[in-house]
């Protein structure tokens, strides 16, 4: 008897709250500010404060008076630098509400001059969500902010750096995405559009508009409306899915299969019809089990650590080693608990081979599956030269008299 099982490669934070790494809240950060900058350095700022034509004048509210035209191009240098700062964790609230704050505004004067509404709506939708990143920004560990806040607090409580860690960000944003691809079925029930949108000629209409628009004449596309049984299966299935969406996060089922749709379903909108939703293949994977990826490739080895509490650097070394330990297969010892003393502040023992300092780093990091790639660099001659160079140097600077047998 066959036991297949589709594999979990997307996560329903609504029933899994709790990640035993903070591995997937730092790559979605990533993801999301990789987004932003994007974002931010493709809008052409000084075209807005000088576009001819307004062709949506609802959101003229949005402009600024003509003195101060200028403020939109600082706007976006504004949303480019607060970015950057996302992306590598430095000052998160303060970045995720410049970056909602801009992002929101330039979204709106977009709209007013060249009404692009599926385009603005996206850079909306992000700004909600980094919003939301911003408001849980403490559950970021792996990020400048937790290394600033290591330095202004010693860790003694080895326990302190284990998790499991809530993922109360991505859980809300996975139930914004629900809530808002339910109401688009929503909004043409209410309009009393759903059964027309339904009907297979409704989709073969849009289909050849957009072709026509964007002046492409795609195979997909063509092939698509020859069959009315195929435009149906599709304008149904897409209704099922966006439905379905937001109740299986409710229920806590196997987002998988629905986000394998989602992105296939965009992916067949780009290449049939030219319209290319490509913000929402970034939404979309925010939700993937990033810290499920890499233990499928390599595998971990147990050690137990021992760090002085004392030493910024052997604490963030241990810190961040803790973080990645998904296997809960490293133990963490402060030195002010030990008899031990070691070089640099910290030491491991693996395999049953006691090691120190920068030596502890390069076997340490190469125990972790997420840290593989670093510990194998770590170990190339000329790196490895000047990494125990700077780590000893380091060591001296950040931690002067307070070695480990001074704390005992």
């Amino acid at each position: 008897m066959l036991n297949f099982q589709i594999p979990e490669l997307f996560v329903n934070y609504f029933d899994n709250k709790m990640r035993i790494t903070p591995v997937n809240i730092a790559v979605t950060r990533v993801v999301l500010g990789t987004y932003f900058l994007w974002k931010g350095l493709s809008i052409d700022a000084a075209a807005l404060t000088e576009w001819p034509v307004v062709r949506n004048d609802f959101y003229m509210y949005l402009y600024p008076p003509e003195p101060f035209g200028s403020i939109v191009v600082v706007e976006r240098y504004v949303l480019v630098l607060s970015s950057i700062a996302f992306l590598v964790g430095y000052r998160t609230k303060v970045a995720a509400f410049l970056m909602a704050l801009t992002m929101t505004h330039l979204a709106g004067l977009k709209m007013l001059y060249l009404f692009t509404i599926g385009e603005t709506q996206q850079m909306v939708i992000a700004s909600l969500l980094v919003m939301l990143f911003g408001l849980y920004a403490e559950q970021d560990r792996i990020s400048v902010d937790e290394y600033r806040r290591i330095r202004r607090d010693s860790i003694s409580d080895p326990s302190a750096i284990e998790g499991p860690y809530p993922m109360t960000a991505l859980k809300w944003s996975l139930v914004t995405m629900g809530v808002l691809y339910f109401s688009a079925v929503w909004g043409r029930l209410v309009g009393g559009s759903l059964l027309e949108w339904l009907a297979p000629g409704s989709l073969s209409r849009w289909t050849l508009i957009f072709q026509e628009y964007f002046n492409r004449e795609l195979f997909v596309g063509q092939w698509l409306i020859q069959s009315d049984l195929m435009l149906l299966a599709s304008t149904v299935t897409t209704t099922i899915v966006e439905v379905g969406f937001l109740i299986a996060i409710l229920a806590g089922m196997s987002l998988t299969p629905f986000f394998v749709v989602l992105l296939g379903f965009h992916a067949i909108v780009a290449i049939a019809t030219g319209i290319f939703f490509f913000d929402a293949f970034f939404f979309l994977m925010l939700f993937f089990a990033y810290d499920r990826m890499l233990g499928f490739i390599w595998s971990s080895e147990s050690s137990h650590v021992i760090y002085n509490p004392t030493a910024t650097l052997a604490v963030t070394i241990a810190t961040l080693a803790a973080h990645l330990d998904d296997n809960q297969e490293h133990d963490f010892t402060a030195v002010s608990d030990t008899k031990i003393a070691h070089d640099g502040g910290l030491a491991a023992r693996i395999d049953g081979q006691t090691v120190e300092g920068f030596d502890a780093v390069q076997r340490l990091f190469s125990s972790i599956p997420y840290l593989v790639p670093v510990g194998w660099l770590l170990t190339l001659p000329v790196v490895s030269t000047v990494g125990r160079i700077c780590f000893d140097r380091v060591s001296q600077i950040d931690s002067p008299g307070n070695s480990a047998e001074n704390q005992l």
